[in-house]
């Protein structure tokens, strides 16, 4: 702060000690910073934080940044949701009946995969995919259903096929063996 005459001290506003750069060294090179933050022009692609004073030296290891758990969780929620609207849309095409007196083009174009055989298999092989085990797995690693990933639950009463998924098992899978979850859907 600064101010003319006497207003600093009239408020009780002294300054008890100047502020002072942070100082450090990287491999021996000296570096000085106004801010402990930010500091991004050290280490390529590395932003810095100073958060404590030291005299000893610090050893930092940098690695290729992980995936957080969120963000293998959002990708296998995006997995499912693409898999379940697959399964709506064929749920839905094979119980559309045929308009035996269609007035419009929409009317005509209804129902031509009721009752399509070819049609109905899609969906039984994706459900068979989705439900088989991976050979070359971990234990408790061999199956979506182990990590959280099923068509419900028994007695549930859906026949749909679509998938859920139990985000407390598939977040302790992923922090478990995130190597193998990811195995499991490459596989």
């Amino acid at each position: 702060m600064s101010g003319s005459g006497s207003l600093l001290s009239t408020l009780g506003l002294a300054q008890a000690s100047a502020g002072t750069d942070a100082s450090f060294s990287v491999n021996g090179t000296s570096y000085t910073r106004s801010s402990n933050t930010g500091i991004t022009d050290v280490i390529q692609n590395v932003n810095l934080t100073l958060s404590d004073t030291t005299t000893s030296a610090a050893t930092l290891t940098v690695g290729s940044p992980g995936t957080s758990v969120d963000d293998i969780k959002t990708k296998v929620h995006d997995f499912v949701d693409q898999y379940n609207s697959i399964i709506d849309m064929i749920n839905t095409k094979s119980a559309e009946k045929r308009d035996t007196n269609p007035s419009n083009l929409s009317e005509y174009l209804q129902g031509p995969m009721a009752g399509n055989v070819q049609f109905a298999r899609v969906a039984n092989d994706l459900r068979q995919q989705v439900s088989s085990t991976v050979s070359g797995q971990p234990a408790g690693f061999t199956a979506l259903s182990s990590i959280g990933i099923t068509t419900g639950a028994i007695g549930s009463g859906d026949r749909s096929g679509r998938l859920v998924i139990d985000d407390a098992k598939l977040e302790e899978a992923i922090n478990t063996n995130r190597t193998a979850v990811k195995s499991l859907f490459g596989n």
